[in-house]
């Protein structure tokens, strides 16, 4: 070390004095002129030309000679060097110069072990996976060998990230409307929003750490996260006028493997109570399906004063009340309608019996000719032909003061 301080110094003091020089020649004049060395100030001026005409000569011949000086021990100069660590800092991420030239001796080295190898190894497959563990494949590289992977590997372990994502961002009202959704195959966009943010509200309502005027814009945040969420994953995705809400084929499987099978009733749907109804006579036909789970709707209202026996309402159809997610389902998804798979709560099954002991008796014409003949039905319809197609939903508030009567 010492060896290095000393040539450095030396180096340091020349390059100085060399700079230095021309600066210090009006300190000189003063002391020359005082000690009498030069006669006037014009001797001095010629002599001082002289050397400005001379400096850039040597400057060189000093550099030079300051160069010979210093490096004639170059062993000494590059061990100190060769010591030292290059260090680059590009924004957060350090780059050393020593940690490069190591991995490009290791890269060189790789390269040598594969060259060696292929003259003895003829399968193409093993060269490659070699080179890919030893780090001597490109990005192109190795898009070109995952082409040969597993691919139904690579597609599950996405799916199970995506439902693992999708499972710990929806709440207990998210998991109720995808569990409807399933069931119904859509949910009308604006319920969906209803079902989440009232949900919210309502968990939330005695929280003390929010306050009233907050708790809404919470609810409203909330509700944007899960749906966009959802969306982003593809849980569900929206209809073509953004007015209803689908689970894809991915959203599907999320919602058989974490909701369904988990043999938890999120929350009741009408083609839960259509299945059930099915259950106890496979013969039934749609439009009795449909008007037994119209009345257990109607009737269920009335007894408990208000309260749904499920969120979906009845539209006006040409051939009585009909629920349009049920329709769906018994028309386009029979299969898994007829499967006999629903779980209802003890109490709820008694309900429903009641009402088919009451109305399974009648057949398909007789409960149209029915509703035909109760107002609810007549006022949604009211103004139009009766061979006029409609959706136009019958109205709770209809309903609770008719069927409060009888």
């Amino acid at each position: 070390m010492e060896k290095v301080i000393k040539p450095l110094l030396k180096m340091i003091l020349t390059t100085l004095l060399v700079f230095i020089t021309p600066f210090v020649l009006p300190l000189l004049l003063k002391i020359f002129i005082w000690a009498k060395f030069f006669e006037d100030i014009d001797e001095f001026e010629k002599i001082i030309k002289i050397f400005y005409n001379a400096y850039p000569i040597i400057y060189i011949i000093l550099t030079i000679i300051l160069l010979l000086w210093f490096f004639h021990k170059w062993d000494d100069i590059k061990t100190f060097f060769n010591s030292r660590d290059l260090l680059f800092k590009l924004g957060k991420n350090e780059i050393s110069a020593r940690r490069v030239e190591e991995a490009l001796e290791k890269k060189e080295v790789n390269q040598k072990i594969i060259k060696e190898m292929s003259k003895e190894v003829e399968n193409k497959e093993v060269i490659e996976e070699a080179k890919m563990e030893l780090g001597l494949l490109t990005k192109t590289n190795i898009n070109n060998l995952c082409e040969k992977c597993n691919k139904k590997e690579i597609e599950n372990e996405n799916d199970s990230l995506r439902y693992f994502a999708a499972y710990n961002l929806i709440n207990v009202e998210a998991k109720g409307v995808l569990h409807r959704i399933y069931n119904e195959n859509y949910i009308e966009k604006e319920n969906f929003k209803n079902i989440i943010i009232q949900g919210y509200k309502r968990r939330n309502e005695k929280n003390i750490k929010f306050k009233k005027k907050d708790i809404n814009k919470i609810a409203d945040s909330k509700y944007e996260t899960i749906y966009d969420g959802l969306k982003f994953l593809n849980i569900i995705e929206p209809s073509e006028n953004d007015s209803e809400i689908k689970l894809t084929k991915t959203g599907k499987k999320f919602v058989e493997k974490y909701i369904e099978k988990k043999g938890e009733v999120w929350m009741i749907t009408a083609t839960m109570i259509g299945k059930y109804f099915q259950t106890k006579n496979m013969e039934l036909s749609e439009i009795q399906v449909q008007k037994l789970t119209y009345y257990a709707y109607v009737w269920y209202m009335v007894i408990n004063k208000g309260k749904k026996l499920f969120e979906e309402r009845p539209q006006a159809w040409i051939h009585g009340p009909v629920f349009k997610s049920l329709f769906i389902s018994m028309r386009y998804d029979r299969r898994r309608f007829d499967d006999g798979k629903v779980e209802l709560d003890r109490d709820t099954m008694n309900f429903l019996d009641i009402i088919y002991k009451i109305y399974g008796k009648y057949s398909g014409n007789e409960l149209e000719n029915l509703t035909h003949s109760e107002l609810p039905w007549q006022i949604a319809r009211q103004g139009k032909p009766y061979y006029e197609y409609s959706e136009e939903y019958i109205k709770d508030e209809d309903i609770m003061q008719f069927y409060s009567q009888l």
